[in-house]
């Protein structure tokens, strides 16, 4: 109420002034004191009015970002159940192969052991043969041997009939 008072106050001696001013007086400190009161108000009502829509602007965007923060929750949320159940797919399809390749993996070693015990046996039964056939080069060079002894005393026989046979065709043609 009593700002009412002081303000039909101030309007009041505004309207004076303004008229002083119409006719050209010259103010005097008073009226320059209203004049800086009626200004000073004015502006107070413009920042109260600008802080009432600053505080209706806030309020709105506060509503929006709320409104805007649940969506975003939500979607968030709804990502995470997704990416979820597809992380969990993917640990079991990462599970399942990795028992395939442990599978896989126990086949190997299986046919590994195999294939080492059937080279094993190859390469025993191969050195088996291979002294098997040393052992036969070695009877067989024994021989080669005795036959070229024998050949070497049929040559010696031939060279000493070859005389012979020379000497007789000599005592025959003399």
């Amino acid at each position: 109420m009593a700002e009412q008072l002081l303000s039909v106050a101030v309007d009041k001696a505004l309207e004076i002034i303004v008229r002083k001013m119409e006719k050209g007086e010259r103010l005097k400190a008073e009226d320059l004191a209203v004049l800086t009161i009626a200004v000073v108000r004015d502006l107070s009502r413009r920042i109260d009015e600008t802080n009432r829509r600053i505080d209706v602007l806030a309020d709105s965007l506060n509503t929006r970002i709320s409104e805007m923060d649940e969506r975003l929750n939500r979607r968030i949320d709804m990502l995470d159940e997704k990416l979820g159940g597809r992380i969990e797919e993917l640990n079991r399809r990462i599970d399942e192969t990795n028992k395939r390749i442990d599978e896989t993996n126990r086949r190997m070693d299986t046919l590994a052991g195999s294939l080492n015990a059937r080279i094993t046996e190859l390469d025993e039964r191969l050195s088996e043969r291979i002294d098997s056939v040393y052992r036969m080069l070695g009877d067989l060079q024994k021989v080669l041997t005795s036959i070229q002894g024998v050949i070497l005393e049929i040559s010696k026989v031939l060279v000493d009939i070859q005389r012979d046979v020379s000497d007789l065709k000599g005592a025959l043609s003399r």
